[in-house]
């Protein structure tokens, strides 16, 4: 009998023991949870719930661009009134692309030009044989900073965004006037367009008298870049012709001739030419 009252007293001692663990267990289990009270979101006055979004907590999943900007200053998040974070502004889609309007206006057809010859088709000079070549050559690819082979209205917007005074154009000639060429100003200057584009060109210089001061200059300066002319041709009345020939048909020319004016009165001509 006494081993069985031993065990008895043993078993109420053991449970004794056991009661304030059972205790502390169940005050954990309830209201007074430290844990889930700093992570309940808090209720504002109208009912809503604040704190942050779900789905924000997971991990980025690859191939999704981060809301985080990598780089710059951060600015801080904004609210409405009533405290919630609102989404940022979207950006507007970008529509097509204005063209630029130049405020030059160019007018249709050939300018008034009373100290020129009336207009006359303008010839590229007859080639020489296959067989020569030339002995020093410069090539160009560009007359006025337009290329070969550019069309008149391309041609007419690059001529005005270089800043040169375009004064009319029509299908196949673009007019300009008081254009620099070889440190002269030329007050006379037509660009000449074929079925492939710009290939031809000319400068105009005029006097009212016989003066060969700026055919000489000019040609010495061709000269000596250009070296000797392909041909030179004495012309009627004391004029001059001289023609550079260049690779895959580059030619420039250079005369120097009378002729009568649209308005009236005889003038003496210089006249420069690239082409191909």
């Amino acid at each position: 009998m006494q081993k069985i009252y031993r065990t008895i007293a043993i078993l109420l001692l053991c449970g004794a023991l056991c009661a304030p663990c059972t205790e502390a267990r169940g005050r954990n289990n309830g209201q007074d949870k430290p844990e889930q009270h700093q992570t309940r979101p808090t209720q504002s006055r109208n009912g809503k719930k604040h704190g942050s979004r779900p789905g924000n907590n997971r991990p980025q999943q690859p191939g999704r661009p981060d809301n985080k900007k990598p780089h710059g200053p951060q600015r801080p998040p904004q609210g409405n009134h009533h405290g919630q974070p609102q989404r940022p502004p979207q950006r507007p889609k970008p529509g097509p692309q204005a063209t630029p309007h130049h405020h030059h206006h160019v007018n249709y057809g050939r300018p008034h030009r009373p100290n020129m010859p009336p207009p006359r088709p303008y010839h590229r000079p007859a080639p020489p044989p296959p067989s020569w070549h030339p002995h020093s050559w410069r090539p160009f690819r560009s007359i006025l900073g337009v290329a070969l082979g550019t069309t008149v209205n391309l041609s007419i917007n690059a001529l005005i965004n270089n800043g040169y005074n375009v004064s009319g154009y029509d299908n196949n000639v673009v007019y300009l006037a008081n254009v620099p060429m070889l440190n002269y100003s030329w007050p006379v200057a037509n660009l000449h367009y074929g079925n492939a584009g710009l290939d031809g060109s000319e400068f105009v210089y005029y006097t009212s008298g016989y003066n060969l001061g700026r055919y000489n200059a000019v040609y010495n300066s061709l000269t000596s870049a250009y070296g000797r002319p392909y041909a030179v041709q004495n012309l009627a009345g004391g004029g001059r012709r001289a023609v550079w020939w260049g690779n895959d048909g580059q030619y420039i020319t250079l005369s120097f001739g009378s002729g009568y004016a649209a308005g009236g009165g005889l003038n003496y001509y210089t006249t420069l030419s690239f082409g191909r």
